[in-house]
């Protein structure tokens, strides 16, 4: 691969660089004039195009099972013990045995929408239970379980959600907690036993995963600080998926000191056209559809090292749309590739293989119109482990716009709208003072293209003109041959208008500012600007209940410092 511009990695880029890869690895890659190309060597020359290290998404459940959620027993009594068969947890929500490496299998169409995505590569998890096995590290390639499986046992996963369980226990939040806790406990008891009596499956599997990366799942930002609680605990340092809020709690999850697997899932504008609808819809809502693009910049900003991820998004189609909307703003294009590549591989340890293109390294990268991130750039290819995949051809011109079309002396004018592959087309023409618009069906392979259309002032006389002749000059002129209604050949020809190719209606991503609207604690009406600062309050000649053995105090001072009770007692002083 020869003059392109090429980033080794988020920060580091080569003007007119050269790319060389050889079984599925990346062998070479620098300046034109520092790599030496081997002879025989198979050459594409992407002058004016880029290339990128293929993304990594490292929270999915691609190529994982459906998981379906058994029937509670018809005579609604509650489930006590674990339906589970063998030598497992007593829990049914609690799966650390589950290896993600066994049931995995690939799913080409779930690869494909990633791979149109720019990812190569993901780490893949049965998303059900509160601790829910180790994950797989895959390729997006379209070969078997056998050449894509990078690695079978990567990270650790856990989540407050006990998902398919029908085991009463645990039926809240606070439930989901203590056995959490409880069965680290028991990991504890297990690790520190020499005499142990009994052989539990899913304790040692919690055991034999404990120095991999322990990947938690979190519906919020206080989900976040309620995991890391437990991780202090044992001490553990978690990897959060968050929920997209983070920015609502960024002090205080910055004092986790862990890592994020952050979303784009960004809420969509509430219908507020009907007043009363309008007034049913929450000041927190409105205020975090507002602020969610602006998370990852925020995050950026107060130097969180997060990954980006396209899990919880209904559309798939929506990431760049969104990962648009957050570099609008605030978010760096390079802390963006940087959360797509070189962190999410550092992560979960896998940098050694992906993150970057270095001598080595999986030949896994894109090649695109343009710079990434802008609007307009497209991803004409992704290489997987040196596998080709066409995304948008670039060899294959974009024929969008209005043209001229002459056959045989006379001239319709065509409009070509749709995709490059699949083009559709409008013939307009005229009939005394009358314009008349018909459709015209176009079939493109490569440059080759085929055009018919009926027009014909009568219904009687159903007359169609077939034409088929190739695309030249960049798509500003097609000619060949062509045959009318009655039989006769004929030649013809289109130009495109001076107006070029039609513009999209799509309009750019802006924000309405860099500045970061007011974040309100907590957010919701009425909430602060900014978090409150504790003063110092001296209470005098209060009756202070102490529920100790002092009992019950009269006239009795409390001084209040730094939100705590500092003082109890008489005559204090301020």
């Amino acid at each position: 691969f020869i003059n392109a511009t090429i980033y080794t990695d988020y920060k580091t880029k080569i003007e007119n660089g050269t790319l060389l890869i050889q079984n599925g690895k990346i062998i070479e890659v620098g300046e034109k004039k520092k790599v030496k190309i081997p002879k025989n060597s198979v050459i594409y020359d992407l002058k004016g195009k880029f290339i990128y290290p293929s993304f990594i998404d490292i929270y999915s459940d691609y190529g994982m099972p459906e998981v379906k959620k058994e029937r509670n027993n018809p005579r609604f009594s509650p489930q006590l013990e674990t339906n589970n068969k063998g030598a497992y947890n007593w829990n049914q929500a609690i799966k650390p045995e589950t290896e993600a490496g066994k049931l995995f299998t690939p799913d080409e169409k779930q690869a494909d929408e990633y791979r149109k995505l720019g990812f190569g590569t993901v780490l893949t998890h049965q998303k059900d239970g509160i601790m829910r096995g180790t994950s797989a590290f895959v390729t997006l390639g379209d070969e078997n379980a056998n050449l894509v499986l990078l690695n079978e046992k990567v990270a650790a996963h856990l989540a407050f959600d006990k998902g398919s369980s029908t085991q009463d226990y645990p039926g809240s939040l606070m439930g989901a907690i203590a056995l959490i806790r409880q069965t680290y406990y028991d990991v504890d008891w297990m690790y520190n036993n020499n005499n142990i009596t009994e052989n539990n499956l899913s304790l040692k599997s919690i055991l034999d995963s404990w120095e991999l990366p322990q990947i938690f799942e979190t519906k919020d930002k206080l989900d976040i600080l309620r995991a890391d609680l437990i991780g202090d605990e044992f001490n553990m340092q978690y990897i959060f998926k968050g929920n997209g809020d983070e920015y609502q709690r960024i002090a205080e999850i910055k004092k986790t000191e862990g890592k994020l697997i952050v979303p784009v899932n960004f809420p969509e504008a509430y219908d507020v056209e009907d007043p009363y609808a309008a007034m049913l819809i929450s000041y927190s809502d409105v205020k975090h559809w507002e602020l969610a693009p602006y998370n990852l910049g925020v995050l950026a900003k107060n130097e969180f090292d997060f990954a980006i991820t396209a899990a919880d998004l209904k559309d798939k189609k929506s990431f760049f749309i969104n990962l648009q909307k957050a570099i609008a703003s605030g978010l760096s294009k390079e802390n963006a590739l940087k959360a797509l590549t070189y962190n999410p591989a550092q992560f979960i340890n896998q940098y050694d293989k992906v993150g970057s293109l270095e001598k080595n390294k999986l030949a896994n990268f894109i090649i695109t119109s343009d710079s990434l991130f802008e609007e307009k750039t497209k991803i004409h290819e992704n290489w997987i482990k040196g596998q080709r995949y066409v995304i948008d051809d670039y060899n294959v011109v974009d024929i969008n716009g209005d043209y001229n079309v002459n056959v045989n002396g006379t001239v319709y004018e065509l409009s070509v709208s749709g995709e490059k592959e699949k083009p559709a087309g409008k013939i307009k023409f005229f009939i005394l003072t009358d314009t008349i618009s018909v459709d015209a069906s176009i079939s493109r392979t490569g440059n080759s293209i085929s055009l018919s259309f009926n027009p014909s002032d009568s219904i009687k006389n159903n007359g169609y003109v077939r034409l088929a002749g190739s695309v030249n000059h960049n798509g500003v002129i097609w000619d060949g041959n062509g045959q009318l209604s009655e039989g006769e050949w004929v030649k013809w020809s289109a130009i495109r208008k001076k107006n070029g190719a039609k513009k999209e209606d799509k309009k750019p991503v802006v924000a309405d500012s860099l500045i970061v609207p007011t974040i309100k604690y907590p957010n919701m009406a009425y909430g602060f600007d900014s978090l409150p600062k504790p003063t110092t309050m001296l209470i005098k000649n209060t009756t202070v209940w102490t529920n100790e053995k002092e009992g019950i105090l009269k006239n009795t001072d409390v001084l209040v410092q730094d939100g705590k009770i500092a003082a109890i007692g008489k005559d204090l002083i301020a």
